[in-house]
């Protein structure tokens, strides 16, 4: 790569930094309450919704959009849903939203008989040839203004719709592979799929931003795979499990952790200058991280090759240090020169310049 080009490349990736994330870590008790349980309507549910009095359920067996009773899960009414593979549910405050997997849409229903009074596309992948199910409809949530929508593929994400036309205003990685959604306005929870490869029950909580939501705690589940999330106050949240053919409400799930270690805890998305610079038998990287997130660190050559790898994996919120010793990934000395160091973490990035001398 000519040095004209690469320095273009770095002032561009410089410039798409400076859109940093600043907001409050708060930390969680990973750990809930169950307080009630009673067995879902039907043998599949797949995402729960709060209307402020009752609690409602789609179930993927039978086709079905389920009015309960939240006391006892009784079933007040009950009609067919708009679609064959119903995924998602969620409520605006005056009507019911179901995505289906099948027809891949959103549909906005009437909750007093069920008739359809709009619809609009549910975003999946936008490549031409990917072929289903390479990405697939999953929960839904609603944040006060806007739809979220989760995709379950290979690169897992939410997205945050416009719910008048469709259009996609945002979106954001997730984790893992997400499932059922819900939101209060200012955090989305996200229920992890279970999958062979990562067999964990767990809830994660995201914090909506300006450029999309970002992982900040998560705790861990009843039953054996979490489908649904309804959110009904500050003290509860509803969850429906196929596993178990269960519907849970769960109490304590934001009992908050006060401690000097989360005051202290940084605030915004940070990479550090190495010290010593210039260095050179080895030079320390220091970063500082908001919220709970997979981070990578690579080192790059003047040429804009990948010298080393240095984190690559799952990291808390907090301040790090990686150590490099001027060794490239086969373990050799590397010359003497200019190389940067980028650390990404979701969509974003910060590079800075270092140089070794021998």
């Amino acid at each position: 790569m000519r040095l004209d080009k690469l320095f273009h490349f770095l002032i561009c990736f410089t410039l798409v930094g400076i859109f940093l994330l600043s907001f409050p870590v708060i930390a969680l008790a990973d750990s809930t309450t169950v307080v009630l349980s009673f067995p879902s309507p039907g043998p599949s549910p797949q995402d729960l919704a709060w209307d402020g009095n009752y609690l409602w359920c789609v179930d993927d067996s039978t086709d079905s959009l389920y009015k309960l009773n939240p006391s006892d899960g009784a079933i007040i009414s009950a009609f067919p849903t708009p679609g064959l593979e119903p995924r998602g549910l969620t409520w605006d405050g005056s009507y019911l939203w179901c995505s289906d997997g099948d027809s891949v849409k959103i549909f906005k229903i009437d909750p007093t008989d069920g008739t359809v009074l709009s619809s609009i596309p549910a975003p999946i992948s936008t490549a031409a040839n990917a072929p289903p199910p390479s990405e697939q409809v999953r929960g839904l949530a609603w944040d006060g203004q806007y739809l979220w929508s989760a995709c379950f593929s290979v690169a897992s994400r939410v997205f945050k719709v416009n719910p008048g036309d469709g259009s996609i205003l945002d979106f954001s990685y997730t984790l893992f592979p997400p499932e059922g959604l819900t939101s209060d306005g200012t955090y989305l929870w996200v229920a992890k799929v279970f999958t062979p490869e990562h067999p964990t029950r767990k809830v994660y909580r995201y914090r909506i931003i300006d450029d999309g939501a970002y992982a900040v705690s998560y705790f861990e589940t009843p039953g054996y795979s979490s489908t649904g999330l309804a959110y009904e106050s500050s003290e509860y949240l509803w969850l429906a499990d196929t596993g178990t053919d269960t519907i849970y409400k769960l109490e304590n799930f934001l009992t908050r952790v006060e401690s000097r270690d989360d005051q202290l805890a940084p605030t915004s998305f940070k990479l550090l200058q190495n010290y010593p610079n210039p260095f050179n038998s080895e030079t320390v990287i220091g970063y500082e991280l908001p919220f709970l997130n997979k981070v990578t660190l690579e080192i790059f050559d003047i040429r804009g090759r990948v010298v080393e790898r240095l984190v690559n994996n799952l990291q808390d919120a907090g301040t790090h240090e990686v150590i490099w010793d001027g060794k490239d990934e086969f373990n050799q000395r590397v010359p003497s020169g200019t190389y940067f160091y980028r650390l990404r973490t979701g969509r974003l990035f910060k590079i800075r310049k270092m140089t070794l001398i021998r």
